[in-house]
């Protein structure tokens, strides 16, 4: 096991069977296992992609793993894993791949890496093998035909850089807190400038609740094809129904020939059945999951009683101060 070499790219021409993760964003980027290897060797790009690639001796080339960087704390999710056809230990090479990832991660100080898994397939039980944990359910909808999306709301902006910090907010008020914990998301998520910096073609839409965002939707174009990410208050389904609707409506507007792809989590469920109205299809399920290089501290502080060494005296009992015993000072002896 060990990281890619420039002149290792003759291999990911061969014929691999690879499962490529990270859905529905890696539809947006097709470029497959080559051209994300290649990718891998820009130089001046601190946030270029991670390749890793396993062998049974030096030059028998037996199977691939891929991750993209994320800023701020450059977390590593996983793109793609692939094992050459014919190879008779898929599981032994798979499993490997992903420790050898795990350690290398630790050693250049990656506290997190997250895969997003098929639901119930055997990739996702060599990944939890591996220590991924599942932290939320995730199912991908479809948009062929939207119907019924003719109404403009009149409460649905774009983002601005001012949002950035009321977006986080929302976030906090909306995602379960095990999520929140899994994730460590900081503002820096939701900064339009920052996420256009990884996706050029990235826009995000608010609807507002008097003083505070009431709900939030990202929209990620390429290939033509739109993934739309959106969360929204818990006493306020009603803004994120509204929103994904009207930015789906934008969307078809600009053209017709994307493939639309809607991202709803677990405690979603409203959105999912609004959705499924509008003629969505159900694309598939997934496990959103991580792995923590680091130890968690799960265990409540102890107090524990230091034991005395040494006997305790009796206490001496108070007495006048010498100086007061002087015969000047009129006290008696």
């Amino acid at each position: 096991m060990r990281r890619m070499h420039l002149r290792d790219l003759r291999h990911l021409a061969t014929r691999i069977n690879v499962t490529y993760l990270d859905q529905p964003t890696a539809l947006i980027d097709r470029s497959g296992v080559f051209a994300t290897g290649l990718r891998a060797h820009r130089p001046l790009d601190r946030m270029r992609p991670i390749v890793h690639l396993a062998f049974a001796h030096p030059d028998e080339f037996l199977g691939v793993v891929q991750f993209r960087q994320v800023a701020p704390d450059r977390r590593w999710i996983a793109l793609a894993l692939g094992v050459v056809d014919g190879c008779t230990e898929i599981d032994r090479v798979t499993e490997q791949l992903l420790e050898f990832s795990i350690r290398r991660a630790g050693g250049r100080g990656i506290k997190r890496l997250f895969a997003r898994l098929p639901s119930e397939s055997e990739l996702s039980e060599h990944f939890r093998a591996c220590g991924f944990e599942p932290y939320m359910r995730e199912s991908i909808l479809q948009i062929p035909e939207a119907q019924g999306l003719t109404l403009v709301s009149t409460r649905v902006r774009e983002q601005e850089p001012a949002d950035t910090w009321a977006v986080h907010q929302l976030y906090h008020a909306s995602a379960p807190r095990h999520v929140q914990f899994a994730e460590a998301w900081t503002s820096h998520r939701w900064d339009p400038a920052a996420a256009r910096s990884t996706h050029p073609s990235t826009k995000s839409y608010v609807i507002d609740d008097e003083y505070q965002i009431g709900a939030h939707a990202r929209v990620l174009c390429g290939n033509h094809t739109v993934v739309i990410e959106a969360m929204y208050l818990a006493d306020r389904q009603e803004y994120g129904i509204e929103l994904v609707r009207d930015v789906i409506r934008r969307v078809v507007a600009e053209s017709s020939r994307n493939h639309i792809y809607v991202t709803v989590r677990a405690h979603q469920a409203e959105l999912e059945s609004a959705l499924h109205s509008l003629g969505a299809v159900h694309f598939g399920s997934q496990d959103l999951t991580v792995r923590y290089t680091a130890a968690k501290v799960t265990g409540k502080p102890i107090e524990a009683v230091v034991p005395l060494t040494h006997e305790v005296l009796e206490r001496v009992p108070k007495r006048v101060p010498t100086y007061m015993k002087h015969p000047n000072n009129g006290v008696t002896q």
